[in-house]
């Protein structure tokens, strides 16, 4: 008889030593198991290369049936590409996005309209493409698409599009995404600057580039000054650069840098916005509005919306957008050309690319627009100060707006340079 405290067992000889022996029979068994698995491991470990290799090909297999299963489920919607290594000139009929195009929203039967296929052309001499467009309007997908119809190509896989030319990358380098990290007390802002930082240290002439809103953690201003000051550098490199924004100021880029291009994700006006998801030349005719749009259809309360269209206006003069052909000689207008006159001043362009920018914009502006612009430059301090500020370099004019009514800038006729201001 054995009593503890809250219990009272009891037993007998013949039953203890039977309890006995099954303990000791279950040690040895898993004395035995354990030198059973002990001796496997040495075997195994003595053919541990044929094993590795074994894993690859298994591996390896696997992907090759997965590719093979897909194409020929599907053989109209992939193509085998052309390789090349001559230039980063990529060329895409009819892509699709490999992993969006078979989810159940855009697949057969899934109950919606289809993935919608995209035609993509970047060449090396307009290296640097500014994305713009509506919230939700495909922007991200088609860049992604992008980035991997590369890997499928160099993996050896067929691309989900019509036709495809593909040159052969290095790498790819992304600033995707908007999140923080708690656990290493990172704000969303923080890491798209980290992100950005190991951008500009790892892209080579043979990369993509793709970058997604950038500056959207920040405040307004100091996000279009960081944007654009990034795009400026990658117009710098040879990269193939994908850029997306929802700043209007970057799409002014195209028109001052000559390997600039600027393309939008299609919308069209029905009852609010309908998402096309076709790029098309030019930035986007949505330079506003369209979160409001957005907002609207998502539920936000009508009180709200009109408010803030209310608002809209207010700030349109806070933020003047860009400047278009066609503009008219009202304050709004020449608020926008000494905006571009800014941005052309402090930009890093050489200066003959900065003569042919300023070439164009005495092509595209009115000569009434320019006259107001003028005289408020010879009335008002103010601007006077801000626009006399635009030094790059000691070869660069100081006062940029006077250059379009005074000289005809081209390569063969220097720049005149004005009279310094007192």
């Amino acid at each position: 008889m054995v009593q503890s405290k809250t219990l009272l067992s009891c037993t007998t000889a013949h039953v203890s030593a039977l309890s006995q022996r099954a303990q000791e029979a279950k040690a040895t068994a898993l004395r035995l198991t354990f030198d059973a698995l002990h001796d496997l491991m040495e075997l195994a470990r003595t053919h541990i290369e044929a094993l590795f290799a074994l894993a690859d090909g298994s591996a390896l297999l696997d992907v090759l049936v997965a590719f093979a299963e897909r194409v020929s489920l599907n053989p109209s919607g992939f193509v085998r590409p052309i390789i090349h290594d001559e230039t980063n000139k990529i060329q895409l009929a009819g892509a699709r996005h490999p992993v969006v195009a078979e989810s159940s929203t855009f697949a057969a039967g899934g109950g919606g309209n289809g993935f919608v296929s995209n035609d993509i052309s970047l060449d090396p001499a307009a290296n640097f493409v500014l994305v713009t467009g509506p919230n939700g309007s495909g922007k991200s997908v088609f860049v992604k698409q992008v980035a991997l119809c590369i890997i499928m190509t160099q993996i050896g896989m067929f691309v989900p599009a019509k036709s495809a030319v593909m040159p052969l990358l290095d790498r790819i380098v992304a600033r995707i995404g908007c999140s923080d990290d708690l656990q290493y007390n990172m704000s969303t802002f923080r890491g798209e600057m980290k992100e950005l930082a190991y951008l500009t240290s790892n892209i080579t002439p043979r990369s993509l580039v793709l970058v997604d809103e950038l500056g959207k953690g920040t405040g307004h201003m100091d996000g279009i000054s960081l944007a654009f000051s990034a795009a400026e550098w990658l117009l710098s490199r040879k990269a193939i650069t994908l850029f997306i924004t929802h700043f209007p100021q970057l799409t002014l880029l195209p028109d001052m840098y000559p390997n600039a291009r600027s393309i939008h994700m299609r919308t069209a006006e029905c009852a609010g916005i309908q998402f096309l998801y076709q790029p098309g030349e030019g930035p986007s005719s949505w330079q506003t509005g369209y979160g409001v749009a957005m907002a609207r259809t998502c539920g936000f309360p009508t009180l709200l919306v009109r408010r803030a269209e209310s608002l809209q206006a207010v700030v349109r003069h806070m933020y003047p957008l860009t400047l278009s052909a066609g503009v008219d000689n009202s304050l709004s207008a020449v608020t926008q050309l000494l905006q571009y006159l800014l941005l052309l001043g402090v930009s890093t362009m050489d200066d003959s690319v900065f003569r042919n920018a300023l070439a164009s914009l005495q092509a595209r502006v009115p000569a009434a627009a320019l006259t107001t612009l003028l005289a408020l430059l010879n009335s008002e301090p103010s601007i006077r100060t801000a626009e006399s500020t635009i030094v790059v370099s000691p070869s660069r004019p100081k006062n940029t707006a006077n250059i379009l009514f005074n000289t005809a800038v081209t390569p063969e006729r220097p720049i005149k340079q004005p009279r310094n201001a007192d």
